[in-house]
């Protein structure tokens, strides 16, 4: 099956279609090629081909999920199996983050050890508990594992994310290794190696933007993060964060142009932020504790269709147009509704961590208790584990929540948090069986 019939899937998968036909990043709904796959299922997708057609070049979605799904069209073909191998290839991405959590909490689990004892086996079990833990709760997440099956930039989110957060763990524990072992020579030259090492990160980090553009608003907290790592000399830190910038800048950079051009207007992000942030930010969205309503949008866009400018405009434009009428629609609203954003900021939050029920329980409290370990012994990783679901939350809490999906591409982290909560509850029970041994 092709992309679900409801959500963002369809336009990512209609662009990957457009960019083998024709080489264009484009949504053309009324390609009759396009549309037969589509109306091989006329049940499923029976809204979906109800809908008016349009035709445009696109600048409201991020590059780089689209141009991988086209890239196994053209290995595979347009057909069954290349839509099996879309799925399959999502799914084998959202494989290795669990991985990688795995592998992260048996590099924590054997670096964290503080003496002898705690490599002699009864230790090396207790990183054996946490690493099968993590593999658990990663393999039983039916909500991560769900989204191999639909056209959506999560599982591409989640391993990047995760990929990140090894690279910045490593660069940051390298450098840090070279400022203690050599301390003269990098006091005196701190600059350009400096920034040389945390490029890596940063091109991480625009691929991160490139496959969901919500990125771009994490690059502060980021770039905060990159600062605290190297935060034992502040020229040191200066230099970490301007690598970072420079090598997510020069990933995203010819992307932003294009957009810039498409759209003849200064819009490097393209259109779909700005008009999304209207979901955010209105009476219903205020009414749902700043949940994202599609309402709004629909409302502006039947509004603007309406304008002579807007019916005669090119479809290009006509984004451009309901992206400026957004902006201006948001503004008014928070400036007549300012006191109840701090409510509304709380809300979001709570709807961002969702759920809580008896089922989730075990697992954020492990998560605390991974926190927890992180806090007392995870020099290293504490930065970057706590860092990023903090960064992540704040970001929701300043837009808008989507039932928790934001949260996603942090699952790879608090399967690590996880992991680590079981490694401090299982030492702990080492530890007291070993006391309770040696006092009898």
């Amino acid at each position: 099956m092709p992309a679900k019939p409801y959500g963002d899937g369809i336009e990512y998968e209609a662009i990957a279609f457009s960019l083998v036909e024709s080489g264009e990043f484009r949504v053309d709904t009324s390609n009759v090629r396009w549309r037969q796959p589509y109306e091989q299922h006329p049940d499923v997708y029976a809204e979906l081909l109800s809908r008016p057609t349009y035709n445009r070049l696109s600048t409201g979605r991020p590059p780089l999920v689209p141009a991988f799904i086209a890239l196994i069209y053209l290995i595979v073909g347009r057909n069954q199996l290349g839509f099996a191998a879309v799925h399959i290839a999502f799914a084998v991405m959202i494989a290795v983050a669990q991985a990688l959590s795995v592998a992260m909490v048996v590099w924590y689990g054997q670096r964290s050890s503080r003496s002898a004892a705690e490599i002699a086996p009864p230790m090396s079990c207790a990183v054996a508990v946490a690493a099968a833990v993590t593999l658990l709760l990663a393999g039983a997440h039916r909500t991560i594992s769900d989204y191999a099956t639909d056209f959506l930039t999560e599982p591409a989110a989640l391993f990047l994310t995760q990929v990140f957060v090894l690279c910045g763990i490593e660069t940051s524990r390298r450098s840090n290794a070279f400022y203690f072992s050599h301390a003269d020579v990098e006091v005196r030259q701190p600059g350009a190696a400096l920034a040389v090492r945390w490029l890596v990160p940063g091109i991480v980090a625009g691929l991160m933007i490139l496959a969901r553009s919500i990125f771009f608003v994490w690059l502060p907290g980021i770039a905060l993060m990159v600062a605290l790592a190297e935060r034992r000399h502040r020229l040191r830190a200066v230099w970490a964060v301007a690598g970072l910038v420079c090598g997510a800048g020069c990933v995203c950079a010819p992307w932003w142009v294009r957009n810039c051009v498409v759209s003849k207007s200064f819009m490097p992000l393209g259109t779909q932020g700005a008009i999304a942030l209207l979901g955010g930010y209105n009476d219903v969205a205020r009414e749902s504790g700043g949940e994202w309503q599609f309402a709004a949008e629909l409302q502006l866009r039947e509004e603007m269709s309406q304008r002579p400018a807007f019916r005669s405009a090119s479809e290009e434009q006509r984004e451009v147009m309901l992206a400026r009428a957004a902006q201006q629609r948001v503004s008014r609203w928070i400036g007549k509704n300012w006191d109840e954003l701090p409510a509304m900021f709380v809300r979001r939050v709570i709807t961002h961590w969702n759920p809580y029920d008896a089922k989730t329980l075990g697992w954020r409290l492990l998560i605390v208790l991974g926190a927890i370990e992180v806090m007392r012994h995870g020099q290293g990783f504490r930065v970057w584990l706590l860092g990023l679901p903090v960064v992540s939350t704040l970001v929701v809490a300043g837009l808008y929540s989507v039932g928790g999906r934001f949260l996603v591409p942090c699952h790879g982290v608090l399967y690590v948090l996880a992991g680590l909560g079981g490694l401090f509850m299982a030492r702990t029970a080492l530890r007291l069986s070993h006391r309770r041994l040696v006092q009898a």
